[in-house]
């Protein structure tokens, strides 16, 4: 499968779509946990309980989304032609509750999808060290992953029961 920069938009897009209206100006794309350059480490909790090694992904530069910010990365290529997409949502408080999204993709030197990574966490903090959970999806169809009424249950209500999880950590 084929992942491009604008199913990833798609699926900014969707998740600023399930956050209400921010009461921040159009025109501010700062936000009070993610900022550029910033580094967070994204790893997955296995059902044993055990946590997966983690994978950096990095804040990119903002754009505006619906009343939400999304943070996109150029694309960076790895030794042996793998390339990585890091994408970042922010969904502001009024959204009830905040929300941030981390999404990583990793593509093969023929543009083919190998990893994706997507990891939604309730009520971030923005603290160096700190293990954040949430809700993990390696779903490959990302809109669909965003729009799941798993997904749904867990931003509106925090419902994990049954489901991966994953942790968030800000590194940098």
């Amino acid at each position: 499968m084929k992942l491009s920069m604008w199913s990833l938009v798609a699926g900014l897009a969707l998740l600023s779509a399930c956050a209400p209206a921010a009461t921040t100006a159009q025109g501010d794309l700062t936000t009070p946990i993610l900022a550029p350059g910033q580094v967070w480490t994204l790893s997955t909790d296995t059902a044993e309980g055990l946590s997966t090694p983690p994978t950096e992904v990095t804040v990119g530069q903002p754009k505006r989304y619906g009343k939400s910010v999304g943070f996109e990365r150029d694309v960076q290529t790895l030794p042996g032609g793998i390339s990585t997409l890091d994408s970042f949502f922010y969904a502001p408080a009024d959204s009830d509750p905040a929300y941030i999204a981390a999404f990583q993709a990793r593509l093969g030197a023929d543009a083919s999808l190998t990893t994706i990574k997507l990891c939604i966490v309730r009520n971030p903090v923005n603290q160096l060290d700190v293990q954040q959970s949430g809700l993990f999806s390696n779903d490959s169809a990302v809109e669909g992953a965003l729009a799941s009424p798993v997904t749904q249950a867990y931003i509106e209500k925090g419902t994990l029961t049954g489901q991966q999880t994953c942790k968030l950590t800000r590194v940098r």
